[in-house]
């Protein structure tokens, strides 16, 4: 008996759990489900009503709309509308319409989408309409006094019959969007009382000029305008703090008032530096002038060449800037800054190409630089003799550090190898005796 107690003992304790078979997500409450379901794309939430009874009526409640469609779809419309009708949440976080072939539907279809999302109150509408003929954003969106992000892409900014009224909007993003005129985003912006963060990237269409004016901006982005060659960007945003370009042609952007920019993310184009050559250069720089009371500042992309041209008038002098994060080639180092006496720390990208002759570049010229330095971050660091040479150098010449932290490339360094990098610069001089490494 004691035999045949065990094996049944060893038998019970071969039995599956209750919850290892348990339908766990079944048993939770409905607007946990709908809070799950709001992160798939609507077609696959529809798709769970086939799973059970319960399941059934859930999709229709999710506070979310995400349509989507292929490169043809002529029921899409059909489709959309169906889902619509069917739908019965009262309030929609978030209406979102992606369609490869805009000939699936008409500028109708897609107001009457809009027209019944804003009846439910919608506060985040993402139109992407990436097809070759563009189709124009109904005007219905822009008197929406719920909406509080607004994201378009490859759509029509349509030409405003009257005043815009977005009272509630907070975030706008404009990517390859077709302006009928000058005045259509100054008109769109006026209509935007509370807007905080702005994005424009590209333009899909040839523009004079592009005025971005709103005094409670906060946050700029610009980018995808290399190819605007006779688009003027004008920015009058007196209460903006952060600026943030890309792919921009420098000499084409005018800054009204920069009091208020606390923070900048610049990036470079070697391949605009090829094309326009010394020009491009001088642009940036004369840009850059402009924000010299930056207190963070993010330098990225590359200019090989800027050591080599006399740009001293083009200096810029950081006097508030505390936050230095460079993801470039270093050698610009000495072209851009006269001084920045209140810097602490410095974020440096590493890499063969970008700290490669670093001491050669740094010394003599910008060597003062690195005194007031507390901490520095050093990225993607490969263990190449020019990225020790530039640990050396820094540690040499920073007089309060307290801290420098090297993060290794995610690829190629093996453990073995990181240990002896460890060592070797644990070994390395330091000017400041507090300082301490940290790689990892």
């Amino acid at each position: 008996m004691e035999g045949t107690s065990t094996k049944c003992g060893r038998t019970s304790d071969l039995q599956p759990s209750p919850w290892v078979s348990a339908d766990i997500i079944s048993h939770l409450p409905d607007h946990i489900i709908c809070h799950i379901l709001s992160f798939l794309p609507t077609k696959h939430s529809v798709v769970t009503s086939t799973l059970s009874k319960r399941w059934r009526p859930i999709w229709a409640h999710v506070p979310t709309l995400d349509l989507r469609s292929g490169a043809h779809h002529p029921n899409f419309p059909a489709t959309v509308d169906r889902i619509l009708s069917l739908h019965v949440a009262r309030a929609l976080d978030s209406f979102s319409l992606y369609q490869e072939n805009s000939a699936d539907f008409t500028e109708s279809d897609l107001g009457n989408w809009i027209g019944a999302a804003i009846e439910r109150n919608v506060k985040n509408v993402h139109l992407e309409l990436d097809s070759t003929d563009m189709v124009k954003s109904p005007q219905c969106l822009f008197s929406c006094g719920t909406l509080v992000n607004l994201r378009l892409e490859v759509c029509v900014l349509p030409t405003f019959s009257g005043p815009t009224s977005l009272p509630s909007l907070k975030k706008l993003h404009l990517r390859l969007v077709e302006y009928k005129d000058n005045n259509a985003l100054p008109q769109l912006l006026e209509g935007c009382p509370v807007l905080e963060d702005l994005t424009v990237d590209g333009i899909a269409e040839a523009l004079g000029q592009l005025t971005v004016r709103s005094s409670t901006l906060r946050r700029l982005e610009l980018g995808s305008m290399a190819d605007q060659l006779d688009c003027d960007v004008v920015v009058d945003a007196p209460g903006m703090r952060c600026l943030k370009t890309s792919e921009c042609l420098y000499g084409h952007i005018k800054l009204i008032s920069v009091a208020s920019l606390v923070e900048a993310d610049i990036c470079f184009s070697n391949e605009m530096f090829v094309e326009y050559g010394n020009l491009y250069v001088i642009n940036v720089l004369r840009f850059m002038k402009r924000l010299g009371d930056v207190r963070a500042l993010k330098l990225s992309g590359s200019i090989e060449l800027f050591p080599d041209i006399q740009l001293v008038s083009y200096y810029v002098k950081f006097s508030n800037i505390v936050r230095l994060e460079v993801a470039a080639d270093w050698r610009i180092f000495p072209s851009i800054f006269r001084s920045a006496e209140n810097l602490k720390v410095l974020i440096l990208h590493g890499g063969y190409w970008n700290l490669q002759r670093w001491s050669i570049t740094m010394m003599g010229r910008c060597t003062c630089l690195l005194y007031p330095l507390q901490t520095v971050i050093i990225r993607e660091f490969g263990c190449a003799e020019d990225e020790f040479a530039a640990v050396r150098f820094i540690l040499a010449n920073t007089r309060v550090l307290k801290r420098m932290e090297i993060y290794t490339a995610s690829i190629g360094i093996r453990p073995k190898a990181k240990s002896r990098a460890l060592r070797r610069i644990q070994l390395l001089p330091r000017e400041s005796v507090e300082c301490e490494i940290e790689l990892s």
